[in-house]
């Protein structure tokens, strides 16, 4: 579902998704940082709860509190506040996939050479490409039962 930020400069900015705009009171009850619109561009209120309002609403409660300030420092902040946002809300779910998945040894892993497929083009150009381009903190070697742990998968039998 394409997500479109309406910059309005004589007013308060709109965020429309499929079937109509998505309001601000719903995620205010559950974390209020005192803004009355959305914004992007920038690290301040708007921001926040236009983060923490887009993960609630495609993700759910417990991923907004835990991963709205990173997705705001790592998407929002690199955009222009004067002009139209265009985002996905599969772009929205990977991002918080993504992040859930650093977490974890294998996690990290995979993130490097599986979850960036899943991202669209423009929006892994813009946003995770130069994220990349930082160091990171180098993931830790995984034993065979370490690996098979995290995946969730049964080891492989060993009856011929």
């Amino acid at each position: 579902m394409l997500i479109f930020g309406v910059h309005n400069p004589d007013g308060p900015n709109e965020v429309r998704l499929l079937g109509g705009i998505l309001p601000v009171a719903p995620s205010t009850k559950y974390l209020d940082y005192g803004a009355d619109h959305f914004n992007w561009g920038y690290g301040g209120a708007g921001p926040s709860q236009f983060a923490f309002a887009l993960i609630l609403h495609f993700c759910g409660a417990e991923e907004a509190f835990l991963y709205h300030d990173a997705f705001k420092w790592d998407v929002l902040m690199h955009t222009d506040y004067q002009k139209n946002l265009y985002l996905d809300s599969e772009d929205v779910q990977t991002y918080v996939a993504m992040k859930k998945a650093q977490q974890t040894k294998f996690g990290r892993l995979y993130w490097k050479f599986a979850a960036k497929r899943k991202f669209t083009d423009l929006f892994y150009s813009r946003f995770i490409w130069p994220l990349e381009l930082k160091e990171r903190e180098p993931a830790e070697t995984l034993t065979l039962d370490e690996y098979y742990d995290s995946t969730f998968l049964p080891p492989p039998s060993l009856d011929f």
